[in-house]
């Protein structure tokens, strides 16, 4: 079995947030990414705040190639 080969020159146009997360929240983090073998915590995030943007009625592109301000 071969294995995949990574990308080495792998670019990302985002921005890396952080903060403090209860921990009775964080355990039901970890059960919801436990459930698929394609989840993961940033996985959880992104979900989240698309969710939440769409339901205060935000409206956002992901695609845009705008500058992510820093």
């Amino acid at each position: 079995m071969s294995r995949k080969k990574m990308n080495r020159q792998l670019t990302r146009k985002g921005k890396l947030l952080g903060g403090y997360v209860p921990a009775a929240i964080c355990s039901a983090i970890e059960v919801w990414v436990s459930k698929d073998p394609e989840r993961d915590l940033s996985t959880f995030v992104r979900q989240a705040a698309r969710e939440k943007l769409v339901r205060d009625g935000i409206p956002f592109n992901e695609k845009a190639t705008e500058e992510v301000a820093a």
